[in-house]
């Protein structure tokens, strides 16, 4: 398994960036906020692209917002495994756009245990990327219905158990 995050998953583009606002998939797993949206495949890039927003108006101090952008990007380096694999299996490609929602610091362990989460909520947002909203089958992931809608995925209620 691949696990370098290099300059090739970073997504630098400002019109994928704008229309990951306008039309992305949110999903939302405490402290993180993640958007995604399905882009056009292209050979030379990766599989997915990501970009790791830390709000200055959570945390004013620049060494705190880097400090938090490392602890993330260091967890999604570690669990991209899973992610990345089901999209190449796919054939699909997918800008994630990344907000740290929390207004204090939490420990690396906490960080990198809500990534995982994040990245096993992504799943069913890959594998149905192009279905109209009404073609979404309710699906039985992770022992928890996960219901959709048009705009945002709803309907994680106690999936994890905690």
């Amino acid at each position: 398994m691949n696990v370098e995050l290099n300059k090739k998953y970073k997504l630098c583009s400002h019109t994928i960036i704008k229309a990951i606002f306008e039309e992305g998939k949110t999903i939302k797993q405490y402290p993180l906020r993640s958007i995604a949206l399905a882009i056009e495949p292209d050979s030379t890039k990766a599989a997915f692209q990501l970009v790791i927003s830390v709000p200055k108006r959570n945390f004013k101090k620049a060494h705190d917002r880097n400090r938090i952008r490392r602890q993330l990007k260091e967890a999604f380096r570690l669990n991209k495994g899973i992610l990345e694999e089901k999209l190449i299996e796919q054939k699909q490609q997918i800008a994630l756009f990344l907000v740290y929602t929390e207004r204090t610091q939490l420990e690396y362990k906490v960080l990198e245990s809500k990534m995982k989460k994040l990245i096993q909520l992504l799943l069913p947002v890959i594998l149905f990327a192009g279905c109209a909203p009404q073609q979404l089958p309710e699906v039985n992931y992770l022992q928890e219905k996960i219901t959709y809608s048009s705009k945002n995925i709803i309907g994680f209620e106690n999936l994890f158990g905690e």
